[in-house]
């Protein structure tokens, strides 16, 4: 896809982001909501309110309120790269803002000395700003891990101005032990809803959702020399033994687009082969599924509404386009190439061209190839009612800056 497309999407998803009341103040000062969201089921809505307990009631719609860390970092790699690309100042201030709420303002840092929380975890990032309590998910500090330090990579001002890769360095050195003793007590239970045994984690290590994300941010610390470096790498070979021998024919499609993010990432450390043989495995795999004329890969994730003529962007085909955009900069063959492009222009045709602000630039939670719209239905977090600001709107938005800028999240 050309630059100026790329460009043209990326700059209705600032829009969006600006305007449809997910970030309010529009300038990032406050950070960035978790998602807009709208159903018709007064029930399903009900226990969205109750358990996501911060919101704004809009009318015709509403917004889950809960600043997450994972989405606000990943809101603010989106803004940062699309100043680079288009050299606008203001979004590269939103960034700005968006970050200086992270460290800041927003109590989302444990910096080792919060009421409350565990003596010593000094790095981790709470799951959000409503929390009582911390609550610590491996997939959220695997965001927190990977972005700061890819920020710090490209933008090093920023990284001294928020002393970045020290955080990341407490953070590596608090995750790695927690998903090893939690990794392990998971080994042989596949089906079990398994968090750390010392109740601290949160989050299921054999599904790559959680450990491959883990296996992802710790790639990104080996590379930017933060962390114990001996200890991440052991972990990230044990994952992928894991991943290579025992994985393979439990994971839906979600779960191998996850896969090979981090299959790339391990790769992209020492180009080792045996990492990249193994995403072309899990790709090979998602492009069996993807339909052969417009690249959808089948929505199966069990918290979203399945079939093959639902895009879910929550899920599924959001992270299958990072993952093989992963794959075609690391070298990868012809037909990763083509899903690539596929998946790119299903992005760009669906993007929201409704005149509501709620609605004008986004990606919905689902889109129904059948009837050539939004929806498919709804549950808890998934389905067409929740629009999210990260895991969906910003990654698919930074997929096509990355495009832009010709580089990946790995590269």
């Amino acid at each position: 896809m050309k630059k100026s497309a790329c460009l043209d999407v990326v700059s209705k998803s600032l829009n969006w982001f600006e305007k449809s009341s997910v970030m309010e103040p529009a300038n990032g000062f406050w950070g960035v909501a978790e998602r807009v969201y709208l159903c018709p089921d007064k029930e399903l809505s009900k226990k969205v309110f109750e358990s996501f307990n911060s919101f704004t009631d809009y009318g015709d719609w509403s917004v889950v309120e809960s600043r997450r860390a994972d989405c606000n970092f990943q809101a603010a790699w989106l803004f940062l790269l699309a100043a680079e690309a288009t050299g606008s100042d203001s979004a590269r201030k939103i960034a700005e803002n968006l970050l200086d709420y992270l460290y800041c303002r927003s109590g989302l840092l444990n910096r080792g000395s919060s009421d409350g929380a565990r003596e010593g975890s000094a790095g981790v990032w709470n799951w959000s700003h409503t929390c009582w309590r911390p609550r610590l998910w491996f997939d959220d500090n695997s965001w927190t891990l990977a972005i700061p330090l890819m920020i710090a990579e490209r933008y090093p001002d920023l990284a001294e101005k928020y002393d970045m890769k020290a955080w990341a360095d407490k953070l590596a050195r608090e995750i790695t032990p927690a998903f090893r003793r939690t990794f392990y007590a998971s080994l042989g239970k596949p089906d079990a809803d398994m968090s750390d045994p010392e109740a601290i984690w949160n989050g299921r290590p054999l599904l790559p959702h959680w450990g491959g994300l883990v296996c992802f941010a710790l790639s990104r610390a080996i590379r930017s020399g933060v962390g114990d470096r001996d200890d991440m790498l052991q972990m990230i070979r044990e994952y992928h033994d894991y991943l290579d021998k025992d994985a393979d024919d439990r994971l839906n499609v979600s779960e191998l687009a996850y896969a090979v993010i981090c299959c790339t990432a391990a790769y992209q450390i020492g180009k080792e082969g045996q990492y990249l043989a193994l995403a072309k495995r899990f790709a090979d795999r998602v492009i069996a599924k993807a339909d052969p004329v417009t690249g959808n890969i089948p929505a199966e994730h069990y918290e979203a509404p399945s079939g093959p003529h639902l895009v879910d962007t929550i899920y599924t085909v959001n992270w299958c386009l990072l993952g093989i955009q992963n794959l075609v900069k690391a070298g990868g063959a012809a037909e990763y190439e083509e899903l690539y492009e596929k998946l790119l222009t299903l992005f760009a045709d669906i993007q929201d061209k409704d005149d509501a602000r709620q609605f004008n630039g986004c990606w919905r939670g689902m889109f129904d190839m059948n009837t050539g719209s939004w929806g498919g239905g709804d549950r808890y977090e998934g389905g067409a009612g929740s629009i999210y600001s990260g895991w969906t709107n910003a990654p698919i938005a930074i997929a096509f800056v990355n495009e832009a800028l010709g580089i990946s999240l790995v590269d």
